[in-house]
């Protein structure tokens, strides 16, 4: 120290400073003083830092972090995962994704399948030793399937689990499951390491290529297998008697022609019997009958430990899933883009096919077309929201077995995340048409032509999207989209009057969306003051707006335009309940596991070992033919 000051010691370029009280500027605060040295010591550092911290506020947040980073997937937490038409993260790195989804979730049993696949040999370690430390102390069970795991990977895991043709062969410790088949008279090369032995040990093939002398004599197969010389003599450890006929019970021994493939030295039988009477056999089995002793506890002894099938609150669920599918819909630019030019030029394109018509009962008929036009286009513009659809299927049925949230947050969401494109859409159509083609030019008029089309695009917006959670593939759900498109039309009130509806296809026009718009905003321009002042030219004391109306069989009625508008937004909320009780109640895509039927796989088997031994018959009679054309 000097001046009788404090003194510390700063390490940041191997050299250590001595800071003295006299050298601070008196014009300086105590806390911008001590900020201007942190900003001068850790530099870009406290940015990266500071960063971090805002990500880790919490416990979630530093579990999404930790899990992120030990994965090695936290370069990539900003970037899209991608798919068949967009660009996003490699093969290995989705994967990862995958199980990191797996992981946060804070479950105290994962069984992973097949985890190993898109990752290289030391991610997979990584990932593996980090699930080890997990499982220990956090008190977890993991079971994991793996596609031959390198030695390294083999040897982090407690246990091993061996099945053959079904049955279970070794449930024991990792250490013990070589010394096990060694006592069954299997030996293992010194270059074939353990992990590729335990497979091939547990296979036909492999127990012909891994027998001692010993063991392919009590079988009668000594000389017959392949590598049959310089084979172990013996086994130690635990042992279990090898009856002569190989111990195939099948009638599959010696294959055909004497050929041994077909046949296992010890039956998965006897595997089986000499795995209960070792350690961990005994261990198991005593286990499971102390499991089965134990009484029954009666209701009044037990504790209710149920807990609820969802942790998030309903209005939790919601603010979580509006908010996955909001950063959905933000980074997909391109649909809004294209939908706004589609919108602009198909507008200017009938603006000026019907531009500016005239006040008469020849034009008017041109205004029933604009009004069909718009609610077509309209119409249409929700056919998006069936590849929207589609797409959160998939996500959806994995969450909904995750008991992640119920339906009808996705149902909601969706159609919340729908309503800025939508009114975006609408915004700009409705100025193009109503000003370019001459509707009534009043704000009533304006408001009520944009709120029936606004409208209209919720309502088919929810029924394509309806329609796509009801369907099992995208092929259908075009299909019945383009169907469901073509019969709204049909029945919409302008190409078939309602008059000339059939009797038993009326209802098609009461259910029908488009029908409701249409004569919405048909009834609404033709209710303004410029269309009843004017005379009908056919006579009479009815005005221009009942002749019009009356030729398309609808009521010169205000209320009609507001029913329409009810009956829309009303569609929108029951379309809403059917497409969350479709995510709901109808299944998925089921994985079911493809077990061969033992008799058609053993005729399979046999009919390769014929096969197998022509071609063997047949090089030989090749190699025959070719000794003796050398004679």
């Amino acid at each position: 120290s000097a001046g009788g000051g404090w003194t510390g010691a700063g390490i940041g370029s191997g050299r250590v400073d001595m800071l003295d009280d006299a050298d601070i500027p008196t014009e300086r605060y105590a806390r911008s003083t001590a900020a201007v040295a942190a900003a001068a010591r850790f530099g870009a550092e406290e940015a990266e830092f500071m960063a971090l911290l805002t990500e880790v506020k919490h416990s979630r947040g530093l579990n999404i972090m930790s899990t992120l980073r030990m994965l090695g997937i936290a370069h990539v937490k900003d970037t899209m995962i991608g798919g068949p038409t967009l660009r996003g993260v490699s093969g290995g790195e989705r994967k990862r994704v995958s199980l990191a989804e797996a992981l946060v979730g804070g479950r105290t049993l994962l069984l992973l399948d097949d985890i190993s696949t898109g990752l290289d040999s030391a991610t997979l370690h990584h990932v593996i030793k980090q699930l080890a430390r997990q499982t220990r102390d956090l008190n977890l069970t993991v079971v994991a399937a793996l596609l031959a795991p390198p030695p390294e990977v083999f040897e982090l895991f407690d246990d091993v689990i061996l099945m053959s043709q079904g049955t279970l062969v070794w449930h024991g410790p990792v250490g013990q499951a070589e010394f096990f088949w060694s006592g069954l008279g299997f030996h293992r090369p010194l270059r074939t390491d353990v992990p590729s032995f335990l497979l091939e040990v547990t296979t036909e093939a492999g127990q012909l290529q891994y027998a001692s002398e010993d063991l392919l004599a009590r079988a009668g197969l000594l000389g017959k297998a392949p590598g049959s010389t310089d084979r172990p003599s013996g086994g130690a450890g635990w042992s279990v008697r090898v009856r002569g006929d190989g111990g195939s019970d099948d009638g599959a021994a010696g294959g055909v022609g004497g050929e041994p493939e077909g046949r296992f030295v010890v039956h998965v039988a006897m595997a089986e019997l000499a795995y209960w009477e070792t350690p961990s056999g005994r261990a198991h089995r005593r286990m499971l009958a102390e499991a089965l002793a134990r009484p029954k506890p009666s209701k009044s002894d037990t504790i209710n430990t149920a807990t609820p099938r969802f942790a998030l609150r309903p209005h939790e669920a919601l603010a979580v899933v509006l908010w996955r599918q909001s950063l959905i819909a933000a980074r997909d630019v391109g649909l809004l883009k294209g939908r706004l030019i589609q919108t602009v030029v198909i507008g200017l394109l009938v603006g000026g096919l019907f531009f500016q018509l005239f006040d008469d009962l020849s034009t008017a008929y041109n205004f029933f077309g604009v009004c069909f036009l718009s609610v077509l286009f309209m119409s249409m513009g929700g056919m998006p929201q069936l590849v929207v659809a589609m797409t959160t299927k998939p996500v959806w049925f994995k969450h909904r077995a995750s008991s992640f949230h119920p339906a009808w947050p996705l149902s909601v969401s969706l159609m919340l995340v729908a309503v800025p494109l939508q009114v975006a859409d609408t915004l700009v159509w409705s100025i193009i048409i109503y000003f370019m083609v001459g509707f009534t030019y009043t704000a009533a008029g304006f408001f009520t032509f944009l709120l029936v089309n606004f409208c209209v695009a919720l309502s088919f917006g929810a029924l394509f999207r309806a329609l796509a959670h009801l369907v099992p593939d995208p092929q259908s759900a075009n299909t019945y989209g383009a169907i469901l498109l073509l019969l709204v039309v049909v029945f919409s009130g302008f190409t078939i009057v309602r008059g000339l509806v059939p009797p038993w296809w009326i209802w098609a026009y009461w259910l029908s969306p488009f029908a409701w718009g249409f004569n919405s905003l048909a009834t609404s321009e033709y209710l303004a003051p410029r269309w009843q002042s004017l005379p009908c030219p056919w006579g009479g004391t009815d005005s221009l707006s009942q002749c019009a109306l009356q030729r398309f069989d609808l009521t010169a009625d205000s209320t009609w335009v507001w029913a329409g508008v009810a009956y829309l937004l009303g569609s929108v909320l029951v379309l809403a309940v059917v497409s969350a009780a479709a995510l709901e109640l109808l299944s998925g895509p089921q994985q079911v596991a493809a077990v061969p039927d033992a008799a058609r796989l053993q005729r399979e088997r046999e009919r390769v070992r014929a096969r197998r031994h022509a071609a063997h018959r047949q090089q030989q009679q090749r190699q025959q033919q070719q000794q003796q054309q050398q004679e």
